[in-house]
């Protein structure tokens, strides 16, 4: 755990803590081995003081939830937590369940002195020369996050049951999903790259078409996720032991938002509720955000991450091929603005580096995702990227030999 940057050691607490909560989900309990490295992470991220206790400054805490009566719903089980919510189990009379999503309330909002670092999600003023965290109450953020899931179309985001206010708290309710966060799939069963990339595929497939099954739902721009994450892709499904599963859909979990937001004492223009590891130019721009998932799961680490003691100089022999100045001017102006968050684009290891078996042809369609490309002078550059999911299907498609490619005829 020591040789885990703080930024790694986050990640993988919340990694974790969504494992934990799948399988709270799914009735099941989680490995031993699971259990242990969680509680070994959490002691790591207390000793270097990066967190808070669990019950709040104001004494409110998960457990005064439990018991409580939403909709004929009583909340049985605690599955997570996260800046501004606590995510609940909740079961009926006829043994139904629902999933629970709960503001904080005001009293626990995170502030300056919650500390911005412990949530890989943060809600940010993006504007340039003046990026920083902001701090929302819990409530709104429930609101909007609601709001956001009532106007989606298509079937590959979770769906809203209801919304609600019981005596001050905020809440909305989702259906109890069984299966997997990708990360926890990617962690238990270690999938091939084929596997991998088929995965992705259906995700694409999912977000091309809405629920009544017409194409160009992604061509509406309100329809963005906003926080693609392993995290926030969940593979709905009932999975043998060798990861299979005969019916496996996916989902996209808690979205993030870009645009203005009133706040209770100032107005942002260009605020951001997302991670800006999956979202580094700060701006709804999906593909990209599943471009850099594809990387992570590949690779098996997060490009934009900086590796652990930050040696840029030391892990630079790892990216074998050099930034070309188009893309190095781009980090500059990045960095110049307030949002260094491409920088480790300097360190970070190619798919085809980072993981036998990737070819250059999945390099390019992976690289095109996140708007980059190899030159002919074997610099990583910049690229236009893909246009549409639909463009993203297709060229997954092309590079997974089982697979005929589905938009053949729309395209």
């Amino acid at each position: 755990m020591q040789a885990l940057s703080d930024a790694e050691l986050l990640l993988r607490k919340d990694g974790l803590d969504k494992s934990l909560t799948a399988c709270a989900m799914a009735g099941i309990e989680a490995s031993a081995s699971e259990q242990a490295e969680f509680a070994l992470v959490q002691d790591e991220i207390a000793r270097r003081g990066l967190a808070s206790t669990v019950s709040s400054s104001s004494g409110i805490d998960w457990t005064s939830l439990l018991g409580l009566d939403f909709e004929g719903y009583r909340l049985t089980g605690f599955l997570a937590q996260g800046r501004f919510s606590f995510l609940m189990l909740g079961e009926n009379q006829d043994g139904d369940r629902r999933v629970y999503k709960i503001a904080r309330p005001q009293a626990d909002a995170p502030s300056q002195d919650f500390d911005s670092n412990r949530w890989l999600t943060r809600a940010m003023d993006v504007t340039p020369f003046q990026v920083c965290d902001i701090y929302p109450s819990p409530a709104q953020m429930i609101d909007l996050q609601a709001e956001r899931l009532s106007g989606f179309t298509s079937g590959a985001f979770v769906e809203l049951l209801s919304v609600g206010n019981k005596d001050g708290l905020v809440y909305y309710s989702m259906p109890f999903l069984q299966g997997k966060t990708l990360r926890q799939y990617l962690q238990q069963f270690q999938p091939g790259v084929q596997d991998i990339l088929k995965l992705f595929d259906l995700l694409a497939l999912e977000l091309v078409f809405d629920r009544e099954g017409v194409f160009g739902m992604e061509e509406r721009p309100e329809q963005y996720h906003g926080d693609i994450t392993l995290d926030n892709i969940f593979l709905q499904g009932d999975f043998a032991a060798d990861g299979t599963a005969p019916e496996l859909t996916v989902r996209l979990l808690d979205p993030g938002y870009f645009g203005p937001l009133q706040m209770t004492d100032r107005y942002v223009e260009n605020a951001m509720v997302g991670t800006p590891l999956y979202y580094p130019l700060l701006e709804a721009d999906d593909i990209m955000a599943f471009g850099y998932c594809l990387w992570e799961a590949i690779g098996g680490r997060q490009p934009l991450l900086n590796p652990a003691g930050s040696n840029v100089e030391a892990e630079a022999s790892i990216l074998q091929t050099g930034l070309a100045e188009a893309l190095e001017h781009l980090i500059q102006f990045r960095d110049s603005l307030g949002q260094p968050f491409l920088s480790a684009l300097r360190s970070a290891a190619l798919p085809s580096q980072a993981k036998p078996g990737v070819d250059r042809d999945i390099e390019a369609v992976i690289l095109k995702m996140v708007r980059l490309a190899v030159d002919e002078s074997g610099l990583l550059t910049i690229d236009k990227g893909y246009a549409s999911f639909a463009e993203v299907e297709a060229a997954l498609a092309s590079i997974i030999p089982e697979i005929e490619p589905a938009l053949g005829e729309v395209l």
